[in-house]
């Protein structure tokens, strides 16, 4: 983290000069490019600071904060074009609020064949379903299988009974 950054800076400016007002300036510049390029999160300290609200998240956090697996989450963002994939999953950071409703979904998303057997649907209905645009993937052109969201086959609980 920023400690490990920054180590003689982030200790002087956080501890030892804390109070010195001549240093203010140089924290407020230190602590600012800290919030602005880390994924620093609710709870988290920075600069004897607690932080309130998280600006961004790294494909790690999110993982974390979701429960869904790195890799899957990774290739979800990079086809929602939320992250590059030109940088490591710590690296890896998009905006938490433009975010907050995909990863919201996203512990729900399912592939084709359990999203069918969630609805107990036979593979050759969903299949039929799919053909006919009855149902549609909740992800476009996603790296992944799980784009299925079973709240749009809600509609279907018919076939249940």
């Amino acid at each position: 983290g920023p400690k490990a950054t920054f180590p003689l800076l982030y200790e002087r400016l956080s501890h030892d000069y804390a109070t010195d007002i001549d240093f203010q300036p140089f924290r407020d510049i230190l602590r600012s490019h800290i919030l602005e390029t880390w994924p620093l999160g609710v709870g988290d300290e920075l600069m004897g600071e607690p932080i309130e609200k998280r600006l961004f998240h790294s494909v790690i956090t999110a993982a974390k904060e979701t429960g869904v697996d790195q890799r899957r989450l990774r290739k979800l963002l990079e086809a929602e074009n939320l992250i590059s994939p030109d940088f490591p999953d710590a690296w890896a950071l998009f905006d938490a609020e433009a975010a907050s409703s995909l990863l919201a979904e996203l512990v729900t998303f399912l592939p084709a064949n359990l999203f069918a057997e969630t609805l107990s649907m036979t593979q050759s209905q969903f299949d039929i379903l799919v053909e006919d645009d009855v149902l549609k993937p909740a992800l476009s052109d996603a790296n992944t299988k799980h784009v299925w969201n079973p709240k749009n086959g809600q509609g279907f609980t018919w076939l249940k009974g």
